[in-house]
């Protein structure tokens, strides 16, 4: 690929989360809220940058890496459906978790990256990064939600 139109698929993708960024921080102005923020779009930044560049399962080319999109497209919906609360944030993140564990147990189960060189520790590595950085986002919107005093 031409290497000015990978810069400009970058710049375009940081465009996007620094409008998202700016978006979700107008609705909110609690510092957990912020947090969280941050840390949900590293998550997506990593996860969309690591599955490009070289692939989660197997390789950059094997077309099971698309699975991933449906982590933040998932995400995106249940916290549109929420209108961006705390609460639907928390939510949002918890599905992206759980939609990250079942794209590595579909991967494991039916050996889709079998080719890659350091299969299936990629695709186990990966996982627990990513879901660590889903529950961790979850956990900061758990903070602005007890701080504010809204329940479940």
């Amino acid at each position: 690929m031409n290497i000015v139109f990978q810069f400009l698929v970058v710049f375009v993708f940081i465009s996007i989360l620094v409008g998202i960024y700016k978006f979700l921080l107008s609705r909110q102005d609690h510092k957990s809220y912020k947090h969280g923020v941050w840390v949900l779009l590293f998550g997506c930044l990593l996860l969309f940058w690591i599955n490009g560049a070289v692939g989660i399962i197997g390789s950059e080319n094997n077309d099971a890496n698309l699975m991933f999109v449906c982590v933040p497209g998932l995400g995106f919906i249940v916290a549109t459906l929420g209108r961006f609360s705390p609460i639907s944030m928390k939510h949002a993140l918890l599905t992206m978790a759980g939609i990250q564990l079942l794209i590595a147990v579909v991967a494991l189960v039916f050996s889709l990256g079998t080719g890659g060189n350091s299969w299936p520790k990629d695709v186990i590595g990966a996982t627990v990064i990513f879901i660590s950085l889903w529950l961790l986002a979850a956990g900061r919107f758990q903070a602005a939600i007890s701080s504010e005093g809204q329940s479940l």
